[in-house]
């Protein structure tokens, strides 16, 4: 029912489609970019709001903050460059997820905005980069 839905879509849609993916991509990855920067210039600022929150001293350190920060720029970059978007979509999702139930489970509180975010990521799971992608250019 749904395909042949989407054969009766007028070629403009598809059009709508890919800027929308576009802007998906870009938000969420400059996102990671802004987070990955600020765990490379704020490492300190990192390990004490861990060892706030109580997390284990073993992963409140330098070469964690750093690590999971390079993991960030990581995914961030193959966001920006839509490049294996739906499995970096789905690490991208299972970070924040790490982040929320972190907060949660320590302090109570539910990060609002990292429920959109989570939500950027699974439509991307869901729907891939589109046509403006590194993936769809060097496929041609």
């Amino acid at each position: 029912m749904f395909v042949m839905k989407i054969h009766k879509l007028k070629p403009q849609t598809f059009e709508k489609i890919d800027y929308t993916l576009l802007i998906l991509r870009l938000g969420l990855g400059l996102v990671f970019i802004y987070f990955a920067f600020d765990k490379f210039f704020n490492v300190q600022g990192y390990i004490a709001t861990f060892k706030t929150l109580g997390v284990p001293e073993m992963f409140a350190s330098s070469f964690y903050v750093i690590a999971f920060g390079a993991i960030e720029f990581i995914i961030a970059l193959n966001l920006l460059a839509g490049w294996q978007t739906k499995l970096v979509s789905f690490a991208a999702t299972l970070v924040i997820l790490a982040i929320v139930l972190t907060f949660w489970l320590r302090t109570g509180e539910i990060l609002v905005r990292d429920i959109g975010l989570i939500t950027m990521a699974l439509a991307l799971i869901l729907l891939g980069p589109g046509r403006f992608s590194i993936k769809r250019f060097l496929s041609q």
